[in-house]
């Protein structure tokens, strides 16, 4: 879930990154990227549910 002052989705994650490497799990701590549908903005918080 996606959710933010003009934010709020839910989605499957299809692709995860870690230093530009795919990965299919991350550690805490760790900064990835994930492929997003639809626009988000800073400060846009990400929920695992």
């Amino acid at each position: 879930m996606i959710k933010g002052t003009g934010t709020d989705f839910e989605q499957v994650i299809t692709s995860m990154q870690v230093g530009k490497q795919e990965v299919d799990e991350a550690n805490a701590g760790n900064d990835i990227g994930l492929k997003i549908e639809e626009p988000v903005r800073k400060g846009d918080r990400i929920f695992l549910i």
